[in-house]
């Protein structure tokens, strides 16, 4: 889902009206969904944790407790996870891995199963050695939760770890979940030049990916489908070492030490902020504070409603003006923080320029073919095919769980007339920029506990600890 946050309005393109992107309209949308599936468990990522009890009322309305990931340093997404209190117990406190997943163990009300349940929101990014680590961390935290706390074994506890993975079905992630390991040689196909990690990681399950085993031989239908925007906006012109003032504003997974692809404005983009710049700066040399105001009231509107985080414009700006110790942000800045803007969310730059009436992503002598395909309802706002990827994905173990039945993200027909109509995602039917997955499982028969060991009389264990001596 989309955060309840002030900059999500963004997001949409330029057709959504702007009533459908409220948090309100999306609210509803989520509850109509929840109440359609009749799911007994729910998993969130990108939830407001300072708006949660509000956000999801709705929620405890219709029956369920919850849990929120507590421990974070992103302040303003979170995992959250509902259950049926007509159908589970909550065995066990919620316990976060470090960041990225919140983990709950939930006992059955009609039998003596236990299920722990895992959601995850891995990082965004090129550091695939990183994802690989909360995924490590998240498995660990499971591991523990049905060993330590639960006192029992990982084949007697059924396991699902569920979320918006960031990664692809053939990425490392994918492959440390499905083979159990990850060793210093293997290499990211994304990536193959760069080393994910100098130990062999390992975890105790044996995951099987519901819907990959259910499109199998075919592959799994995308669940992120949005317009294509980084070739329009940045072309790569050799690598950066992603440590500079403007990006220690970035949000969280954006920072550090990890050398990315370094990017510059492709000509056609720059050509739009030099013309945004020129609409607010006096001189077109500089913009004055007020000026640098009624730039950032026109795209984000007035301070009451917006914030320094998300989409960062605003933030940069402010970091620009202080590095220069002037009250004026120059060109040269303007367009420095534009690059960094597009290369973290380019769907803001984009809404940027339309706002402020700027043609950037086709030619002109197509406008008159864009203006004819809009009285057709087709929204081209790129004329480029949509970014499409899965990143959602439903992880399980079979030794417990049988899967029945699976939820189609969205139907074929659905999909080729979104294509067609270049009307992405998130719209007015979705509230997210990803489609939901939702599985059903049922509970197979428990295997029998082993025999209990007789316990050891003191002369036993006198003996076995003069043969480990020995040893």
């Amino acid at each position: 889902m989309l955060s309840n946050w002030w900059y999500v309005f963004k997001c949409y393109q330029k057709h959504v009206p702007l009533e459908h992107r409220s948090w309100s309209y999306r609210q509803r949308l989520m509850k109509e969904y929840v109440s359609s599936i009749n799911a007994d468990i729910f998993c969130f990522q990108e939830v407001n944790p300072n708006s949660f009890e509000d956000d999801f009322s709705f929620m405890v309305e219709l029956g369920f407790e919850h849990g929120l990931l507590e421990q974070s340093n992103n302040k303003w997404m979170r995992c959250a996870m509902f259950w049926k209190k007509t159908r589970f117990t909550l065995a066990a406190k919620p316990k976060s891995d470090p960041y990225r997943c919140l983990v709950t163990a939930l006992k059955s009300t009609v039998s003596e199963h236990l299920v722990v349940v895992g959601t995850c929101h891995l990082s965004v990014g090129e550091d695939s050695g990183n994802r690989l680590r909360q995924l490590r961390d998240a498995l660990d935290a499971m591991r523990k939760l049905i060993t330590n706390t639960l006192k029992s074994s990982v084949d007697r506890v059924g396991v699902v770890l569920c979320g918006d993975f960031n990664s692809s079905p053939d990425s490392t992630a994918t492959v440390f979940l499905k083979q159990g390991k990850v060793d210093p040689d293997y290499r990211d196909p994304s990536y193959p030049n760069v080393e994910v990690t100098q130990k062999t990681k390992k975890h105790v399950f044996t995951f099987t990916d519901a819907y990959a085993d259910y499109y199998q031989p075919s592959p799994v239908p995308s669940t992120f489908i949005v317009p294509q925007l980084f070739p329009k906006l940045l072309k790569p012109v050799g690598k950066l070492q992603r440590n500079t003032e403007l990006n220690k504003e970035s949000k969280e997974g954006n920072q550090g030490k990890d050398e990315s692809e370094r990017a510059e404005l492709t000509s056609m983009c720059a050509d739009a902020v030099r013309a945004m710049f020129k609409m607010f700066s006096s001189d077109g040399l500089k913009m004055t504070a007020q000026e640098v105001e009624k730039w950032i009231f026109t795209i984000h509107g007035s301070k009451e409603n917006r914030g320094l985080e998300g989409a960062r414009q605003e933030a940069l700006a402010l970091v620009a003006m202080e590095k220069s110790h002037s009250s004026t942000l120059l060109l040269s800045d303007f367009l420095e923080l534009y690059l960094n803007e597009a290369m973290t969310n380019p769907w803001s730059v984009e809404y940027d320029f339309y706002t402020c009436g700027l043609q950037f992503d086709i030619a002109p002598e197509h406008h008159q073919q864009q203006q004819q395909q809009q009285k057709q309802g087709v929204h081209p706002s790129s004329s480029l095919a949509p970014f499409q990827e899965t990143f959602d994905y439903v992880y399980y173990t079979p030794q417990v769980l049988q899967l029945t039945t699976l939820r189609e993200t969205m139907p074929d027909e659905r999909r080729k007339d979104m294509e067609k109509r270049s009307n992405f995602l998130p719209d007015s039917d979705h509230c997210s920029d990803h489609l939901a997955v939702a599985a059903q499982f049922s509970f197979l028969p428990l295997p029998p506990l082993p025999a209990p060991q007789p316990k050891q009389t003191k002369k036993q264990k006198a003996v076995r600890a003069q043969k480990k001596q020995k040893k």
